[in-house]
């Protein structure tokens, strides 16, 4: 059985999917991949289905050795990756051979990081997700010795294709609508959260990402604490000291702290990838707007394939040339007219 086996991991590393989706009403938190476009893309490159699971990298990377002949697929935040100290393209497919090392390092734009699987990640599925969930105990914890199996039986992909890098590393707005909490905050406060900056916090994990205002303080005018209630991925929450986040793919499924504003689900990538002291702005849309954006880049996600391109290569980084076809034909020699 081909697998792909971990020697070390750089920082964290989770197995994750699109997430347990519609249970949070059992107080069980969504979960999935903080960057959904990024795992379509892997997804898209492998030619699978968009429920497969692949093995997210934040910040950090690792080594692997392969136990079998695969294809396999990059996403995500830019890293670094080399099979036997060869450099491959990011965002492409590649082949990796029995006993040929893969090493992936430390991302050089944007946190999150994704290597993809024909046919997912072999691991165990809870409540219909094989996302790793740390603090509730779901799924499967990848650590060094454990060994990454592809679901499909079909190992064999076409390489050498690439996908162009998405814009959104440097958009530095983020989309914003209001929510039943907005009411809670002053109007000085709600016109500074458009009109002022925000400097992303190194503070953040997978429950969410800490934001610092600029030259200014924000504070709930009542219900600093609140009966809680249902809690979205991108609800901007403020605590009653005034710290501020925005809440990601593993928030809680209810809370007590007022939330000023949501970042619209289209813009959640970005916010996944934005990295520490950037500063960004906050743009106020209709409910309608959020809305159409949605459908454009759910469009976007299921077009990718239209997107895919043949990657150029260079025959001196090609370690595996034999496996290639250089000659599309043959002919007599007699093509040449004399003209």
């Amino acid at each position: 059985m081909a697998s792909l086996e971990i020697l070390e991991l750089l920082g964290p590393v989770t197995i994750q999917d699109k997430g347990r989706v519609g249970y949070q009403r059992f107080g069980v938190p969504r979960g999935g991949a903080m960057d959904y476009y990024a795992l379509a893309e892997g997804q898209t490159l492998l030619g699978d289905e968009l429920e497969t699971a692949a093995l997210e990298f934040q910040f950090g990377g690792g080594t692997f050795v392969s136990h079998g002949t695969m294809t396999l697929a990059t996403s995500g935040g830019p890293m670094e990756v080399l099979v036997d100290h060869k450099p491959l393209t990011w965002r492409s497919t590649f082949t990796i051979y029995p006993s040929q090392i893969l090493q992936m390092r430390k991302t050089q734009l944007g946190i999150y990081s994704y290597l993809h699987f024909p046919g997912g990640i072999e691991s165990t599925k809870i409540i219909g997700s094989r996302s790793t969930h740390i603090a509730s105990g779901l799924g499967d914890v990848p650590e060094v010795g454990y060994h990454l199996i592809p679901l499909s039986e079909n190992l064999s992909r076409e390489e050498g294709l690439t996908l162009p890098e998405p814009d959104y590393f440097n958009i530095k707005t983020l989309r914003i609508v209001y929510g039943p909490h907005s009411k809670l905050f002053s109007d000085s406060d709600l016109d500074n959260l458009t009109l002022k900056r925000f400097r992303m916090s190194s503070s953040r994990n997978r429950m969410g990402a800490r934001i610092i205002p600029i030259d200014w303080t924000i504070s709930a005018l009542t219900g600093k604490t609140l009966v809680s209630d249902p809690i979205v991925a991108g609800d901007i929450q403020v605590a009653a000291d005034g710290t501020t986040a925005i809440l990601l793919a593993e928030s809680q499924p209810t809370g007590g702290y007022p939330r000023i504003a949501s970042v619209i689900t289209s813009d959640l990538p970005m916010v996944a990838q934005m990295q520490p002291d950037t500063e960004f702005q906050f743009q106020l849309v209709s409910n309608r707007e959020a809305q159409i954006e949605f459908r454009k880049i759910s469009d976007r996600i299921r077009n990718l394939s239209h997107s895919l391109k043949p990657l150029v290569r260079d025959p001196f980084q090609m370690h595996d040339l034999l496996h290639y076809n250089f000659i599309s034909g043959v002919t007599k020699g007699e093509d040449n007219d004399g003209n």
